[in-house]
């Protein structure tokens, strides 16, 4: 009853204009016992708890298990010997031998079930833990901002209920970061933020801030709905994609979830797309009474802001000094600034959007003088001083920029540097100061919006066709997710650098073939859309100079021709390479490698497969080939590194 008036409260808040003619369906029986399964998990069972489960029939729980809170052989090995077990006793009743339901209670819901359907069930056997702790610590944690994420979808047009799906994406972790690189509550990967319009660089990702973001993500499932006609469906997009689910819709001839979960057997549509709509009906069903479900308990306060368009660039440690608000407060009310650039003291700029507590509103004025006057009497006394290095035999760029604590991108961008992995003994680099560092980005910090494509943005990840990394959700969140302590400063003599230079695994090099055209070939998780920003023209430009059409993907390692302004190409280069920085910094800021395992490929067994069994992103992957390949063969042995969660206060998310 709850899940059909869900459903019909969904109609309630959506324009008819635009979904007066939706046919909603509340969950049938088969749904209903994929949402109770997951109410389950979110409020019965704890992280050192699970469930052995069919992995088809939601409805048949084997036993319930006590492990260990904690990724490690000896979990492996209690979770797979209890799965023998069960697998047996389904064996023997299979084979028609008497079983003790007093022993194994379970065997009395299958007594009907035929000896085809038994076999299934054995091959059937899963695990999953429990995520009760977690997801009240997320109904907490939802306080903070659920109330201004309401108002953003009311603003955009979609039914106020879907502002609870981070409980389902990240537990409303604000600082979520997954293996494979999405961020944030609503776990956007980068291809679909940029396709979103949501801005990314080397001192901010507004994917981190849980509005901005919540905009995006509102315009995304509107998008699915439109295309789709179907809110299940909408939903099971954002976690599938849209495209799958429509070829799942076309292969199956029913805009059905329950049938298509049924019958359809596409590539990557597997139990977590599966399983994501009745997830986050789940979630929602307990997020509107938790304290029957936990008990009483006390919400986050919720935020309360205002902001203030800085006037000028300014780093930001003077902003702090000058705003005299606490590092970890400022940090709590501009989630969307990257770790590193504190530790770097990276400069904001002009007309960014600074949040503040509303409780300063009234001395807005104040503020912002005192702005001002750090601006002009603080912010140049703070330079950094400017000088020249002469490279020594062994030393790269990467090391220069390291020693100087700069941004590579920017020493390669002052210095006007083609081949950032080439570089001279003898030769003398300008080392630039802070107010020289403002300048290479003031003039050209955005780029005008018809100068890209409104779908340009398929992510450029592999030499094969359509190599995506998945984007996860829920219970492999929970394997795939670490959240940074946000509430914890970092000093500045604290910086972890990357543990190699970039420039050594990534092809960054740019050869001039006239004064505008210059020659790239594309690398990792590089599309048009990027080209198009960084050297600032349009990506249907870069298309006619490559006789590219609209459906021409990209493949990691073609050649391409830029057409850039000379005076640009510094900018170029900067740009690429704060883009392919940031991804790794932002890695190795939550994530270490800790060991390697070994992996025999075998037949007709693709990289993506790999990659994605193992989740390891695909740059993490080349890194530690011995030639850097992408390419595999049956029968080779991949070594493919061991990933650990840095941060303890994390430990519960990767059992």
């Amino acid at each position: 009853m709850t899940a059909f008036l869900l459903m019909a409260s969904l109609l309630l808040f959506v324009p008819v204009s635009v979904y007066g003619n939706e046919s909603v369906f509340p969950p049938d029986e088969v749904l209903r016992s994929r949402v109770d399964f997951w109410k389950k998990v979110y409020s019965e069972a704890t992280s050192d708890e699970g469930f052995l489960h069919d992995d088809t029939d939601l409805s048949i729980i084997y036993i319930k298990l006590n492990v260990p809170n904690e990724r490690s052989r000896t979990v492996k090995r209690m979770v797979n010997a209890q799965k023998d077990e069960v697998r047996n006793v389904l064996q023997d009743l299979i084979d028609g031998t008497e079983v003790d339901a007093s022993v194994y209670p379970w065997v009395e819901k299958l007594k009907d079930a035929s000896k085809e359907q038994l076999r299934r069930y054995k091959s059937q056997v899963r695990w999953q833990r429990g995520l009760s702790d977690r997801f009240l610590e997320g109904i907490k944690r939802s306080n903070i901002y659920l109330e201004h994420i309401k108002k953003v979808f009311i603003e955009e047009g979609v039914p106020v209920e879907l502002s609870y799906l981070p409980h389902v994406e990240s537990s409303f972790q604000y600082q979520a970061y997954s293996k494979v690189g999405a961020a944030g509550i609503w776990q956007f990967m980068r291809s679909t933020a940029k396709q979103y319009k949501l801005k990314i660089n080397y001192v901010y990702d507004e994917r981190l801030d849980p509005l901005i973001c919540a905009h995006a993500a509102a315009k995304l499932l509107k998008n699915n709905y439109q295309r789709l006609r179907s809110w299940p469906l909408a939903l099971t997009a954002y976690n599938h994609g849209v495209y799958g689910i429509e070829r799942a819709v076309r292969e199956t001839g029913s805009s059905r979830l329950q049938d298509i979960n049924k019958v359809y057997r596409g590539r990557r549509f597997g139990f977590a797309s599966q399983n994501f709509y009745a997830s986050f009906v789940a979630a929602y069903e307990l997020a509107q009474a938790p304290e029957n479900h936990f008990g009483k308990f006390e919400y986050d306060e919720p935020i309360n802001y205002f902001e203030i368009k800085l006037p000028k660039e300014i780093a930001i440690a003077t902003l702090i000094k000058a705003t005299q608000i606490e590092e970890n407060k400022f940090r709590f009310y501009n989630r969307a600034i990257r770790p590193n650039a504190y530790r770097l003291n990276l400069t904001l700029s002009k007309g960014f959007p600074l949040k503040l507590p509303k409780r300063l509103q009234e001395k807005e004025a104040t503020i912002l003088a005192e702005i001002k006057k750090y601006i002009q009497t603080v912010e140049p006394i703070t330079q950094r001083i400017s000088g020249v290095h002469q490279v020594i035999r062994g030393e790269t760029l990467y090391d220069i920029a390291k020693q100087y604590r700069i941004p590579l991108g920017d020493l390669v961008a002052f210095n006007k540097i083609n081949d950032p992995g080439l570089i001279i003994p003898g030769t003398k680099l300008k080392i630039p100061d802070q107010k020289e560092i403002q300048s290479l980005h003031s003039d050209v910090e955005e780029t005008s919006a018809e100068t890209i494509e409104k779908f340009n943005v398929d992510p450029i990840i592999s030499q094969i066709n359509n190599f995506e990394l998945p984007h996860l959700s829920f219970s492999e969140v929970v394997e795939n997710t670490i959240i940074r302590n946000e509430m914890v400063t970092t000093d500045k003599q604290d910086y972890v650098p990357l543990p190699d230079d970039i420039t050594k695994t990534y092809n960054l090099k740019i050869l001039s073939m006239s004064d505008s055209v210059f020659r790239i070939r594309v690398e990792i998780d590089e599309t048009l859309g990027h080209f198009a920003d960084w050297a600032l023209v349009s990506a249907s430009k870069i298309r006619r100079l490559n006789d590219m059409g609209m459906r021409h993907s990209l493949k990691l390692g073609q050649i391409l021709d830029i057409p850039i302004n000379k005076d640009n190409v510094s900018r170029f280069n900067s740009k690429r390479i704060e883009f392919h920085t940031s991804i790794e910094e932002d890695f190795f800021e939550n994530y270490r490698v800790v060991g390697f395992a070994e992996h025999t490929v075998k037949r007709n067994e693709s990289l993506h497969q790999i990659l994605n069994d193992y989740q390891i992103p695909l740059w993490l992957f080349r890194k530690y080939q011995l030639d850097h390949s992408t390419k595999i063969f049956k029968g080779q042995v991949l070594k493919l590194p061991t990933i650990e969660a840095l941060h303890s206060e994390a430990q519960a998310l990767n059992p």
